[in-house]
């Protein structure tokens, strides 16, 4: 019998019966090929050893914890790249754990706590994930140019004390989070979501789905604008405990839980899920989803979808509400952000000139900040738009010069190019309104905002109705209860009115009014979709209605207030309000 102290390295490969199951004979020689050309290689280069192999799986030994930190870095860095071009379904992908601790050399085994530490640990990592012991991290102080996030004291199977274990980061991005709820003087963050772990209610074997699907929903919030998202290898963390949304909340530095279940039986699959204000334990969304197994990949998708699309709305509501409760001088660009936004989703000329005021303090202690910026874009965007700017030009170009800026500081962010497609609409730069229109679509695919701007753009384009159409009607999907649902379903009814589907854009347009009655377009289109459909007496009630919001409308209050790239476009809607009974 032999026994040393000495740093372990336990590897298993992620999913090895499924791909085996769908590619035994590649799935077992690319295997064979990582073996050899890169993770034996990489272990001899550290100083370690392979020590026992299991199953898919290894056991390896280093002399110094640093080198087989070291080793493990570069094992999973160099398998992303070499796996890089397999479809994300197929990719061979190792847990690693890293533990300092004695081990037993006897008849040929190996046996001890550090090796049975490492073993239980493994199962903690994520998909090419690392995660080290406490004793291991303890020893490796800033010797390896990794960050580390700590897991908590995790129960390990057949281990009698709780381990300390910290996940290992590779990116800088995705440093550790802070500690402890936003406090007055954190208040400049932007709203933060920990989505945890589903629990699976369903056959034990099939708890892939379950974390699938909050896999897809952390990935799918990471592109959301205006929201920071806790890593997966975080929350995942919490997989078993109990859940104190309180304490959860206070150790991510999140404001908000996402959390759920999943039940499956025979060919139907049960999700449930809630948001949860961590600092007051408030429900702010619930909702359930029945659904049919038929192919179980579209069925994660289109869950990921309305699960991203549900939440923004509560969230928003509750950051504006404590916008509005804080009384401070002292606020922060954060606070006034989210009071100007307040005041916007109101739709009136005079809540319009109080959030233009808060901005312009805002941006006076952050002149570059690209959500200020394109909350101002918006701003001068809408009050062109509803015919309340004394003068459009100055404010077109106002918008434009936010809105450049805002790009400027943050390609990247949706919301941004959102309010760049949106003055460069005004501004009659078509082939600039539609490019970041896309772009924002492709950024933030699952935020309700963004179809809607990507819809505005096709349809007074007025080349592609169908695809307008389809953002328009998935806008409302997304968010049905959106502080801006109005205005989704008055533009996706002008789309339908376009394509000349009026039964529908009444239908639509009345929706509309139904949300919001004094949205001034919603008034006007009424009227004309109704004189359209031979309705007239209808159609003259509904003129009436709109003319009480503006009594001497001209023909540039039309003009902004329907911007479309072809004048064909704009004549159509505009003879339909001459014949409701507009002189104009």
């Amino acid at each position: 019998m032999e026994r040393r102290i000495a740093a372990i390295i336990a590897a298993d490969m992620v999913g090895y019966s499924r791909l085996m199951e769908a590619d035994e004979e590649g799935t077992l020689l690319r295997q064979k090929r990582h073996r050899l050309e890169l993770i034996d290689p990489k272990i001899v280069a550290h100083g370690g050893s392979v020590i026992k192999l299991i199953g898919d799986g290894l056991i390896a030994e280093f002399p110094s914890v640093v080198e087989a930190v070291k080793c493990a870095v570069e094992i999973q860095q160099a398998m992303e790249m070499r796996e890089a071009e397999e479809p994300d379904d197929r990719r061979i992908r190792y847990r690693l754990a890293v533990n300092l601790g004695d081990i037993v050399f006897d008849e040929g085994d190996v046996f001890g706590d550090g090796v049975n530490i490492a073993a239980r640990l493994e199962s903690h990592a994520e998909p090419g994930g690392i995660v080290v012991s406490g004793m291991a991290h303890d020893h490796l102080k800033s010797k390896v140019p990794v960050d580390y996030e700590f897991m908590g004291e995790l129960e390990l199977k057949n281990i009698a004390a709780p381990v300390r274990a910290f996940n290992v980061v590779m990116e800088a991005s995705m440093a550790p989070r802070r500690k402890g709820l936003r406090s007055a003087q954190d208040q400049n963050s932007r709203p933060c979501i920990a989505v945890l772990p589903f629990d699976n209610f369903g056959p034990p074997d099939q708890s892939w789905f379950a974390d699938g699907m909050v896999e897809d929903v952390i990935t799918a919030l990471a592109h959301q604008p205006g929201f920071d998202v806790i890593a997966r290898n975080t929350t995942f963390s919490y997989r078993g405990s109990a859940i104190d949304v309180s304490r959860i909340g206070a150790e991510l530095g999140a404001g908000y839980i996402l959390e759920g279940s999943v039940r499956q039986s025979s060919n139907r699959i049960r999700v449930t899920a809630q948001l949860i204000e961590a600092e007051t334990g408030k429900h702010l969304w619930a909702e359930r989803y029945d659904r049919q197994i038929a192919d179980v990949f579209d069925v994660q998708d289109e869950l990921t979808e309305a699960v991203c699309g549900a939440i923004i709305d509560p969230i928003q509501r509750v950051e504006r509400r404590r916008a509005i409760a804080a009384t401070s001088r002292d606020l922060s660009t954060r606070q006034f952000y989210w009071q100007a936004w307040d005041h916007y989703c109101r739709m009136r000329p005079e809540a319009f000139v109080q959030a233009k005021d808060i901005l312009a303090r805002s941006l006076e202690l952050d002149p570059n900040d690209p959500d200020l910026l394109s909350a101002r874009t918006f701003l001068s965007v809408t009050t062109v738009l509803f015919g309340w700017s004394p003068d459009p030009s100055q404010d077109i170009a106002l918008a434009q010069e936010h809105a450049l800026k805002a790009v400027a500081n943050a390609p990247q962010n949706a919301v941004a190019q959102f309010a760049l497609s949106s003055s460069s609409m005004l501004a009659g730069d078509w082939d600039t309104c539609l490019r970041s229109a896309e772009i924002a679509h492709e950024i933030a695919p699952n935020h309700a905002a963004i179809n809607f701007c990507l819809g505005s753009a096709h349809v007074l384009y007025g080349q592609n109705l169908e695809r307008a159409l389809f953002a328009f009607e998935r806008a409302i999907r997304l968010s049905p209860r959106d502080a801006f649902s109005a205005m989704h379903h008055n533009n996706r009814a002008l789309t339908l009115f376009m394509m000349r589907r009026d039964e529908e854009a009444l239908e639509g347009w009345r929706t509309a009014q139904a949300i919001q009655p004094d949205l001034i377009w919603t008034r006007f289109n009424l009227a004309g979709v109704l004189a359209r459909l031979g309705r007239q007496e209808d159609a003259s009630k509904a003129l009436s209605h709109a003319l009480e919001l503006r009594p001497d409308p001209d023909l540039d209050l039309f003009r902004f207030g329907w911007p479309f790239r072809r004048k064909a476009d704009f004549e159509q809607v505009l003879e339909a309000q001459r014949l409701a009974g507009l002189d104009i």
